[in-house]
Order: structure tokens, then C-alpha cells, then sequence
């Protein structure tokens, strides 16, 4: 393979080479399964690849991946993403970031604004310790996706994509 400058260099590299053996196995079970598998089956997906992440250097890739799950699978991912909890680590901040930078970043914040209305709809105002609890989840939840909100919207934000015509007034 040559170079501009007519240098000759073998092709691929050696850490070309080293990455393209390291991620295959993902890869091409990612190709193979999860492009086409079931609902049900995207949180494992989703925690494998959140684990690869936690121990690659390859992440610009693996959140590539997880793109390409949620444009398939959008529901899911940001429902897996959501049992993630608080507080996010760095690995969940970034996957946040990663789909609000992209194609999809005004269609995850409204479904993550969709969610925060049916999470804060489901409050309960009874005195029971059932209802308590339920309340205090709910509390969680709402937390979690305002946190997903606020990092999908500094995303958007830095990427300069424009969205508060993207909202109807409430």
C-alpha cells in the first residue's frame, strides 16, 4: 500500500491488526445476533458491550456498536441504559452522549421526555408504605431520566444540532 509521500508500508499495521483480532469476536456476534434479535435480549446485549467498554481502549468502536443497536432497538436501549441507576459512571455518560450526538438525538431526548411524563403520572398520593415506596422508586426514576435528559441535551448542544422548535410549549 503506498502513502502520499510514495512511502510503502505494509498493510495493515500491527495495532490495525492487533484491534481488528481483538474486537472481531464482537463484532461478528453483533452482526450475526443482535441486528436482528428480540427485545427481550437487548439488555444482555447492551451489559456485554457496556462491560468490553469498561475494559477496551477501542470504545470510539464499541459505542459505535451500541449506535447501531439503538437505531434498531431504541426503546430498549434507553430502558436498559435507565436500569443503570445512579450515580452514572463515566462508561453511561458517555454511551448518553455518544446517542445524543448522533442521528438519533432528538428521538431519544423525546422518548426520554416521554418517559419522564409517565414516570411522574404513576405518582401515587396515599400514606401506605407500599405507596411510599412506590414513590421513592418513582422519585429514583424520574432522577435517572432527568440525569439521561441533561446529558443527551449537552450533547445535542455541543454537536450545535438546534431542537426547542422540536418541542411543543406544555
Amino acid at each position: 500500500m503506498y502513502f502520499s509521500n510514495r512511502e510503502q508500508r505494509p498493510f495493515p499495521c500491527k495495532g490495525v491488526a492487533q484491534f481488528c483480532k481483538a474486537i472481531y469476536p464482537v463484532f461478528r456476534y453483533a452482526v450475526v445476533n443482535w441486528l436482528d434479535c428480540k427485545e427481550e435480549e437487548v439488555p444482555k446485549i447492551l451489559n456485554t458491550l457496556y462491560t468490553y467498554m469498561q475494559q477496551s481502549t477501542h470504545r470510539p468502536f464499541l459505542l459505535r456498536v451500541v449506535f447501531l443497536l439503538a437505531s434498531f432497538h431504541q426503546e430498549p436501549v434507553i430502558s436498559s441504559l435507565l436500569q443503570k441507576g445512579l450515580p452514572m459512571d463515566s462508561d453511561t455518560v458517555e454511551l448518553w452522549r455518544s446517542l445524543g450526538r448522533s442521528i438519533f438525538g432528538i428521538q431519544i431526548l423525546r422518548c426520554l421526555v416521554e418517559k419522564l411524563n409517565r414516570a411522574g403520572n404513576n405518582c401515587l398520593r396515599t400514606g401506605s408504605s407500599a405507596c411510599e415506596r412506590h414513590s421513592r422508586q418513582t422519585a429514583l426514576q424520574t432522577l435517572t431520566i432527568t440525569c439521561a435528559i441533561s446529558e443527551v441535551v449537552l450533547a445535542l448542544r455541543s454537536s450545535g444540532k438546534c431542537f426547542p422548535t422540536s418541542f411543543p410549549a406544555a
